[in-house]
């Protein structure tokens, strides 16, 4: 039983899953259905983590 409701934001739902699940990216993969780089990308806040898109035209 919880006491607190599941957040409502990506990020914040992200961090219960890896909470609930002891920091483990390779169950919260298994939970969401991705793969665990794709878990890993959204857990990562480095800068230089994440491909900058190229500009549209």
């Amino acid at each position: 039983m919880r006491t607190r409701p599941v957040p409502s934001s990506t990020e914040g739902r992200l961090r219960f899953l890896l909470k609930a699940h002891r920091g483990s990216t390779r169950r919260v993969t298994a939970v969401l259905g991705v793969s665990q780089r794709t878990v890993q990308r959204w857990v990562t806040k480095k800068p230089g983590a994440r491909p900058r898109r190229a500009p549209c035209r």
